[in-house]
């Protein structure tokens, strides 16, 4: 009996352990940066080594900020809501977590 007892604690917490590593979610649907699609995007994308003008179309589930910098730093350039097009200065765009 004491080893089914501690073969299911051990299961309990490997499933919690794993439960807590899985990242933030990423936003569904498809960022398009002149016609390059990205599904379900996360995080800081890089769409440039340098600053250019660049056609975005957020059909993801979240909102989008365009910066200068190519680390999702620097100036912002645009923020685009979901369904939102245009074409704006970047060199990297963020996708912003879940509220």
């Amino acid at each position: 009996m004491t080893k089914r007892v501690m073969t299911l604690l051990g299961a309990v917490a490997c499933a919690f352990l794993l439960s807590a590593a899985v990242p933030a979610a990423s936003a569904e649907g498809f960022l398009i940066v002149d016609r390059d699609v990205h599904a379900n995007p996360s995080g800081c994308l890089l769409v440039g080594d340098a600053p250019d003008f660049l056609e975005i179309t957020n059909q993801t589930t979240r909102t989008v900020v365009a910066h200068l910098g190519s680390d999702c730093t620097g100036a912002v350039t645009a923020v685009l809501a979901p369904g939102a097009t245009g074409v704006f200065w970047a060199a990297s765009i963020s996708v912003e977590d879940a509220v």
